[in-house]
């Protein structure tokens, strides 16, 4: 990196290389973003490509690695503060800073009966919404809870079931089979 003199006194003038890596890595981070909105708004989708069969069906690692990338972003490439060399980041960050903490005041100032209003719409929303979906998708009743049962049971017994397609199983074995490992450990082997 070479120091310049810019509008502003010295400032940093990257090389072409650095630039454009971290414009590579901006443009990956905006374009993950776009697929998993796309994901969270379609539902997700599959094709065919000519290294095998693409499926999107769920966001969660997008979002991780969005994250991931977000976060190498923010603190390894922290001194390229423009976000595709026109956003400033810490521009950014001081004002969703200063949003946050009004919503935290604002918070902090309301009474207990607004606050249980407040409380009480979302909770109304939330199971109109599940209502909802219950009543309009089937499977949303009976879901993949009965196939990450399944998979993990299956892997604590030993067992080899058809398990339908479940799209990780990082949640069934990474979260339920702790769980259900260390009940049996214990001794409870019977539902009741």
């Amino acid at each position: 990196m070479k120091l310049g003199i810019g509008p502003f006194g010295l400032k940093p003038v990257l090389s072409t290389g650095v630039a454009s890596g971290v414009a590579l890595l901006d443009l990956l981070l905006v374009a993950g973003a776009a697929a998993a909105v796309g994901v969270l708004l379609t539902g997700g989708w599959a094709w065919e490509s000519p290294f095998g069969l693409v499926r999107a069906y769920t966001a969660t690692n997008l979002l991780y690695g969005l994250a991931l990338a977000g976060v190498l972003r923010r603190t390894v490439l922290g001194r390229f503060t423009r976000f595709l060399g026109v956003v400033d980041l810490d521009a950014l960050s001081a004002r969703l800073e200063d949003r946050v903490s009004g919503l935290a005041s604002a918070a902090a100032q309301l009474d207990g009966r607004t606050a249980g209003r407040i409380a009480a719409a979302v909770i109304l929303a939330s199971s109109i919404a599940k209502v909802l979906n219950a009543y309009y998708y089937y499977g949303f009743c009976c879901g993949d809870d009965v196939d990450i049962h399944e998979m993990s049971l299956a892997y604590l017994f030993g067992e080899h079931w058809p398990i339908w397609d479940i799209r990780s199983a990082v949640y069934p074995i990474g979260f339920i089979y702790p769980a259900q490992a260390a009940a049996y450990g214990m001794g409870f082997v019977e539902p009741q």
